[in-house]
């Protein structure tokens, strides 16, 4: 049933434009893949008589995805991107095994952006979309970049002389309940970013509110039996609301001929009382565009357990949820057109209370096209 729609909607999209001049300019195609292996050594704990035992892993993990773009009018295009993985939203990377099995193939994307002719400066998207927010030096404190919400949202730019400004406003459906409220979240996010000169230097900053309506008291997000380090209260339900304040600022400058980047993103859950914060800084050098360009990378966080909703922040960190701190370091390099090779280590201690160890290495190669 679901390989049926699939291929109705792929259908769908090519016909959509097949009646219009040169029907073909108007789609595009473009997707992606790598294969990740993941050396995983920890410690964890037993939940019954809190003994803690080490554990090592070997994972060897796929991804995949394919996007097809059909332009309906100059001002509004439909998009659809299908990717591998499980329903899982903040990771569709799929790990090989069960016996050669097949796997399972999911709608990643699904929307329709609109720019109108009017206010060129305005674009609203709605459905399975993008994530609209800015994440600072690509951080992932509050979002992982596999997470893409559902909804809609609204984004409008304008730029006076150097100076950038960019304002978000965005209604996401997390929880439908047939027979109960449903949860959603309501998000403003805005930032300047002032350009001195011509070179790509720039220095940013911005700030969101994120309001989780219908958290508290509720089953966590996506899978009710885990709570991806959040609290829970003796049914299980969320302890605490969500109430985000984001701060975020960035610097961009050229040093030794090298792009630089430093960033600081914190956040504050101003529905909690306690373990309600979190931050990140990190750096970023050099810049992956060409065969032989490279660009390392470092970053330090630290996330309480409900500074931010589990299921949604960075699932590398610390295989998913908060409640952690550590470093992470990574370079890539790409060593042929649209090919890249990149190494990723985390050391992390899990549980702020009992600082479980939690050491990672990716290394992974990269396709585009």
């Amino acid at each position: 049933m679901k390989r049926s729609l699939i291929l109705i909607v792929i259908a769908w999209f090519f016909t959509a434009s097949a009646n219009a001049e040169n029907w073909y300019d108007k789609i595009k195609l473009n997707g992606g893949f790598y294969y990740r292996h993941e050396l995983i050594d920890a410690e964890q704990r037993d939940d019954e008589t809190g003994a803690v035992s080490d554990y090592q892993r070997n994972r060897h993990v796929i991804k995949a995805r394919l996007s097809l773009q059909s332009e309906i009018t100059p001002s509004t295009t439909v998009l659809l991107r299908l990717a591998t993985g499980q329903p899982n939203p903040s990771s569709n990377a799929q790990t090989l095994d069960e016996g050669f099995s097949t796997k399972p193939l999911y709608i990643d994307l699904a929307y329709f952006e609109m720019k109108p002719d009017r206010i060129p400066n305005l674009s609203v998207t709605g459905g399975k979309i993008r994530n609209p927010f800015y994440c600072v030096g690509k951080s992932e404190l509050i979002w992982d970049h596999d997470v893409n919400p559902e909804g809609m949202a609204a984004s409008y730019t304008a730029e006076y002389q150097r100076l950038l400004i960019r304002l978000v406003a965005s209604g996401l459906w997390i929880e439908e309940r047939a027979r109960g409220d449903d949860s959603y979240l309501a998000a403003l996010q805005g930032m300047l970013e002032y350009r001195p000169d011509e070179k790509g230097t720039y220095v940013s900053a911005g700030a969101s509110f994120f309001k989780y309506v219908n958290s508290r008291g509720y089953e966590p997000f996506f899978d009710e039996t885990k709570d991806f380090g959040n609290s829970l209260d003796d049914n299980g339900h969320y302890l605490r609301g969500f109430e985000l304040v984001e701060l975020f600022g960035e610097v961009k400058y050229e040093l030794l001929n090298q792009p630089v980047t430093v960033f600081g993103h914190f956040v504050t859950n101003t529905a909690a009382a306690i373990a309600n914060d979190g931050w990140l800084a990190g750096v970023r050098m050099g810049k992956v565009d060409a065969p032989g360009s490279r660009q390392v990378r470092y970053m330090y966080r630290r996330l309480e357990k409900d500074a931010v909703i589990g299921i949604f922040t960075d699932w590398a960190f610390r295989h998913g949820g908060t409640d952690a701190k550590g470093h992470e370091l990574g370079l890539d390099f790409q060593f042929a057109p649209k090919t890249t090779v990149a190494l990723t280590y985390f050391d992390v201690k899990c549980d702020l209370a009992d600082r479980l160890d939690f050491r990672k290495l990716h290394a992974q190669v990269v396709f585009v096209f």
